[in-house]
C-alpha cells in the first residue's frame, strides 16, 4: 500500500478533474469493480485508509486501475490532499473491468468509515462499485458467520485531483519523529509552520485567545542528524518555510504508523509551490 499526502499553507495547486462512472445498466457482477479482503491485516489497512480520508474530507473518491484501487480525498479549503493506493496483492479477489479502468466513484467517507469502525470480528470485507445502481456496496462476513450488506449512493461530485512535481528539497524520517514534535502543540491548532535550515527544522505555532487576551507560542527544533535523509540547502535565504494543516498531517502520520510504513518523506519547494 502506498500513500501520497500533500499539505500546504499559502500554496497554489494545479487541479485536474476526474472522470466519473457512467451508468451502463445491468447488475452482472462481472461488469462491476470488486475488491475483497480476507486477511485481518488487509481489512485493518483498508479501514485505516478510509479513516485517514474521512479526517480530510466528507467525500472519498475511489479511482480504478489495472493493478490497484486509489482512495483520494481533498479538504474543503483545498489545503490538504491525501491519496492511498490499495495494491491488488493486498486483496484475495480483485477485478476491474477494462471499461472501468481510470474511472472514479465518490461516496461519503464518514458513512464508509462508520461501517468499518470495528473490524476485529470481520472474516471478509468486499467492496463493490455497482455503477448499474450508482452505489458503493460493502459486503461483510463476520467470524460468527453473520453476513451484512451496506449500500452507499454515489455522490454527484467532481473531486479535483492534485497534480504536483517533486520539490527542490526533501527530508525523510520515521513517522513517530514528526508525531512526537506535533504532540507538543495544542490539539485545536489549525496550522503549524516548519522552518527548514541547513542544520535542522523548527516547528513553530502561534495561538491567540481574544476572549482571555492571551497568546501561546510554541517552538520545537529537530536537528538534521535525527533524520534518515535531510536534503535542504537553500540558496540566497537562510530558511525555507512550509505551513502545514495540522489535522491532515496528523492523519497521514497515523496512517503511516498504523500500516507499518517505516519512513515518511516530505518534498517541498518555496512558498507558493505545493
Amino acid at each position: 500500500m502506498c500513500t501520497t499526502v500533500l499539505v500546504r499553507g499559502v500554496c497554489k495547486i494545479r487541479l485536474q478533474e476526474w472522470k466519473s462512472f457512467t451508468t451502463v445498466g445491468g447488475s452482472n457482477r462481472r461488469t462491476m469493480t470488486t475488491c475483497r479482503f480476507e486477511q485481518q491485516a488487509a481489512i485493518r489497512s483498508f479501514a485505516r485508509a478510509v479513516l485517514c480520508c474521512s479526517r480530510i474530507s466528507d467525500t472519498v473518491a475511489v479511482e480504478t486501475a489495472d493493478e490497484r484501487l486509489v482512495l483520494r480525498a481533498l479538504g474543503a479549503a483545498r489545503a490538504v490532499s491525501v491519496e492511498v493506493g490499495i495494491a491488488r496483492d493486498l486483496c484475495s479477489y480483485f477485478r476491474v473491468p477494462h471499461t472501468h479502468v481510470g474511472q472514479t466513484a465518490c461516496a461519503s467517507s464518514k458513512l464508509l468509515f462508520g461501517i468499518l469502525r470495528t473490524t476485529q470480528n470481520l472474516q471478509s470485507l468486499e467492496l463493490v462499485l455497482d455503477d448499474s445502481q450508482n452505489r458503493v456496496q460493502l459486503n461483510l462476513l463476520t467470524t460468527t458467520g453473520t453476513r451484512k450488506a451496506y449500500a452507499l449512493p454515489f455522490q454527484q461530485e467532481v473531486v479535483p485531483r492534485v497534480v504536483y512535481d517533486s520539490g527542490l528539497f526533501s527530508v525523510a524520517a520515521p513517522p513517530n519523529l514528526f508525531a512526537k514534535a506535533l504532540s507538543n502543540f495544542q490539539g485545536r491548532l489549525n496550522e503549524c509552520t516548519l522552518e527548514f535550515s541547513r542544520n535542522g527544522v523548527r516547528f513553530c505555532s502561534f495561538l491567540e485567545d481574544l476572549s482571555s487576551n492571551s497568546q501561546l507560542r510554541t517552538q520545537i527544533t529537530i536537528h538534521s542528524e535525527e533524520f534518515e535523509e535531510y536534503s535542504v540547502n537553500p540558496v540566497g535565504v537562510e530558511t525555507v518555510k512550509l505551513t502545514l494543516a495540522v489535522k491532515g498531517f496528523r492523519a497521514a502520520l497515523e496512517l503511516a504508523d498504523s500500516c507499518h510504513i517505516h519512513i515518511v518523506r516530505l518534498e517541498f519547494s518555496f512558498i507558493g509551490q505545493p
